[in-house]
């Protein structure tokens, strides 16, 4: 299957300066990929690869101190993100291939129950997708002076990861 969408969205001049901008779900490409076989009559192998555009982020380039006890709720000073564009940053496109193999037995005396068991691998080959990027702030000292050094920091979910499930399912068949 193979999706192609685009999702905007424009306000007043309050919100990223009237511009448009793309909407928290707006992914360009997506495709999905999906493998059944059935191995013999109680297993069966699923194999499922997933690709998708990268999602568009909002990333705080610099940040500033508001401290103006008139303006705050409790009058404490706050770290606010300076925002340029929103959404003006994209993430690289994501993918994963999920393996899950199900083993699907019967009580063969009443009948009336199903059982099934699964067993699956998220994201084989340990692909990190990132889900956003942080900007890191670290100081060192260069003989007397202060030096600030920011990086970018991809933040990714997990790695490979077993899966594992069991169903109990009445028929109600005798």
């Amino acid at each position: 299957r193979y999706t192609l969408a685009e999702s905007r969205r424009q306000f007043d001049e309050d919100i990223n300066k009237g511009r448009p901008f793309p909407f928290q779900f707006d992914r360009r490409h997506g495709v999905k990929l999906l493998a059944t076989y059935d191995v013999s009559p109680p297993v069966n192998v699923t194999a499922t690869w997933r690709y998708a555009a990268g999602a568009f982020y909002s990333l705080s380039l610099e940040n500033f101190l508001l401290a103006d006890p008139s303006i705050l709720s409790d009058g404490s000073p706050q770290t606010v993100p300076l925002v340029e564009n929103k959404k003006g940053f994209n993430l690289p496109a994501n993918h994963r291939l999920d393996v899950n193999a199900q083993f699907l037995f019967r009580d063969k005396e009443t009948r009336r129950f199903q059982h099934t068991l699964n067993f699956g691998v998220y994201n084989l080959y340990g692909r990190h997708n990132p889900i956003f990027y942080d900007l890191r702030t670290n100081f060192f000292s260069r003989g007397s002076d202060l030096i600030k050094d920011q990086q970018f920091v991809q933040v990714f979910f997990g790695g490979i990861q077993p899966t594992l499930s069991y169903q109990l399912t009445f028929t109600g068949k005798r």
